[in-house]
């Protein structure tokens, strides 16, 4: 078994990294493409298309999170919190005069409104009450309306003041969508395990955590995540969306989801909260440093 596995070498642990390291180049080329490099610069380019492989690794991430708490009334709780002074600290930025607005530091959304949405989606879709799965439809809505308003002031050069951008999803309805589509990918895995040991003449339960299941869990991970990539992608097609001409790029993300091994990988408390504060702490870091290079 051992041989069958060795190619799942990313732990959470890991997939947090390169989600956390993919998100800081990525706010690194946005910032150099605003002050100093063109959109099609090179490097920025390369910083901006690596930034694409963060969401679906952080939205995976969510997941199992999710799938894994002991509590999802503290896990959901660390995320609101987060979302509640994001946005807070972003309206601050826009009413009040600072000299690092200038520096295109926020104008997109909250990225933590997006995983605290997926996270209550996947929540209600677990529970076991047909009225209480269609209440996830109430984040799907929210997310489409977020996409809707900022597609829609893009399209035609307009603020839609009634719903600001820091009370909008960064990414739309994709990080959402994403989410919650991988609890669907974990619906058709288990149909798709009971059909093929039903032609193998066996008990399902012989499958269950086996090398097959690991192999079956990640490909299904994996085709999420093509999947919402391309949709969105499709989108561009039709409209100006709030999306990066690349960020089809994310889709290269499943192949990272393939290798995942299903641990937890290095687990301490610092690191855990860390991870929360470190995305308002590396903006807040950015931003001074491009201002200082700026003056």
């Amino acid at each position: 078994m051992k041989n069958e596995q060795r190619w799942l070498i990313f732990s959470n642990f890991s997939l947090k990294i390169m989600a956390l390291l993919f998100m800081t180049l990525d706010h690194i080329g946005f910032r150099l493409s605003y002050f100093f490099l063109d959109d099609g610069s090179p490097i920025v380019l390369i910083l901006r298309g690596l930034g694409r492989l963060a969401i679906p690794l952080f939205a995976f991430l969510i997941y199992e999170g999710v799938t894994h708490t002991k509590s999802f009334k503290k896990y959901a709780s660390r995320l609101g919190i987060m979302a509640l002074l994001i946005s807070g600290a972003f309206a601050f930025l826009i009413y009040v005069p600072n000299p690092f607005l200038s520096g295109g530091l926020i104008d997109s959304g909250n990225i933590f409104l997006d995983l605290l949405l997926g996270a209550v989606g996947v929540f209600l879709l677990k529970n076991k009450s047909i009225k209480i799965k269609l209440l996830s439809l109430l984040p799907v809505i929210y997310s489409i309306v977020s996409f809707a308003v900022t597609t829609y002031q893009i399209n035609n050069g307009v603020i839609v003041d009634w719903f600001p951008f820091y009370l909008r999803t960064q990414y739309g309805w994709l990080a959402v969508f994403m989410i919650m589509g991988f609890y669907l990918a974990k619906v058709l895995k288990d149909l798709y395990l009971r059909y093929t040991a039903k032609n193998m003449g066996v008990d399902v339960e012989v499958l269950i955590l086996s090398p097959y299941d690991f192999w079956a869990t990640n490909l299904f991970n994996m085709m999420t995540v093509v999947f919402f990539a391309i949709a969105a992608y499709v989108l561009t097609w039709f409209f100006v969306t709030p999306f990066l001409p690349y960020q089809w790029i994310s889709l290269f993300s499943g192949a990272l989801l393939l290798c995942y091994n299903g641990k937890r990988g290095y687990n301490k408390k610092w690191f855990e909260y860390g991870a929360y504060l470190y995305y308002p702490l590396h903006l807040a870091i950015l931003a001074v440093i491009f201002y200082l290079l700026t003056l």
